[in-house]
């Protein structure tokens, strides 16, 4: 086995929706759904794209304009909608091969995501992640922003290892590289998922592909 001690980073956490997963297709499904049972204007495929990922609660506030008193019942129509269709999501090429490769490296690796924690790890299941996963992350009532995700998945990884050595959070939303940012790791840029160029900017570093993942990481 290749000792960690070779690798730039000893610990990846990896964002789901838009990083491991393409969910495009059942969440554009569920948010037209809801759209239409709450009188928000049609959305092209594109304007959607912009919802996958971010924390939908703000993202219903800001792109769909979904009012306060309307937001718990559209929010709670949205998961009624997406978990009848939520395992049609495919997990983008290169994923699974790049996660068995880093978990049998000694890479500690976790999955740190703003989707619903049980919807999050049933994913992780149903598409064969969950074995190189060491810790599963998701949102919850006292995890309602990636910060505080980043932040718990750390905190039981080093429950679980002690010291973690050199970290790095792989997403492709601005939530990420400033979830990074506020945790103190870095961040590489998924120019494979949804994130607009402006977001992957500010990142530490930008990968076009999974399969790169590794090569970058091994140092010479």
């Amino acid at each position: 086995m290749v000792m960690t001690s070779s690798y730039k980073y000893q610990t990846l956490l990896f964002d789901l929706d838009g990083t491991m997963t393409d969910s495009s297709a059942p969440v554009m499904a569920a948010l037209r759904v809801t759209f239409k049972e709450f009188g928000v204007a049609d959305h092209t495929d594109a304007e959607l794209q912009k919802y996958i990922g971010p924390p939908l609660t703000e993202s219903f506030r800001e792109f769909a304009q979904i009012s306060e008193d309307d937001l718990p019942a559209a929010l709670e129509h949205y998961r009624q909608q997406y978990q009848a269709v939520m395992l049609e999501g495919t997990a983008f090429p290169g994923i699974i091969e790049m996660l068995k490769s880093a978990h049998e490296a000694g890479i500690h690796t976790a999955m740190a995501t703003s989707k619903s924690e049980p919807y999050a790890q049933e994913i992780a299941d149903h598409l064969g992640f969950s074995p190189y996963l060491d810790v599963q992350v998701g949102a919850s009532e006292e995890r309602a922003d990636k910060s505080a995700v980043i932040a718990h998945a750390l905190k039981l990884l080093q429950d679980k290892f002690g010291e973690l050595g050199q970290c790095a959070i792989i997403g492709d939303r601005i939530h990420d590289f400033e979830g990074a940012v506020n945790n103190q790791i870095d961040s590489i840029g998924a120019a494979w998922g949804f994130g607009p160029q402006d977001e992957l900017a500010q990142a530490t570093m930008v990968l076009a592909t999974p399969p790169e993942l590794l090569a970058l990481i091994t140092v010479e």
